[in-house]
């Protein structure tokens, strides 16, 4: 038999496990949202619009000066 250390262990690990498959999934879709979003857009008007890259950068941008600012990626 397993110890109860042994199962506790075990447990978290399911659940941080659970928790990764769902982070994936998540992401996964929204990845697909986005395409799905760029490709109708660049469809409909038949030429790339490069504005939706810079959008993406500035993006990008915020995201790593709040890193710098705060040190970690959650902020509260």
């Amino acid at each position: 038999m397993r110890s109860a250390q042994a199962m506790v262990r075990c447990e978290v690990f399911m659940s941080l496990f659970a928790i990764q498959i769902l982070n994936g999934l998540q992401l996964g879709l929204l990845m697909f949202m986005v395409a799905a979003g760029l490709t109708l857009v660049f469809g409909v008007m038949d030429f790339i619009n490069l504005a939706h890259g810079v959008q993406y950068m500035i993006g990008a941008y915020l995201v790593a000066v709040m890193i710098a600012l705060t040190g970690h990626y959650v902020t509260v």
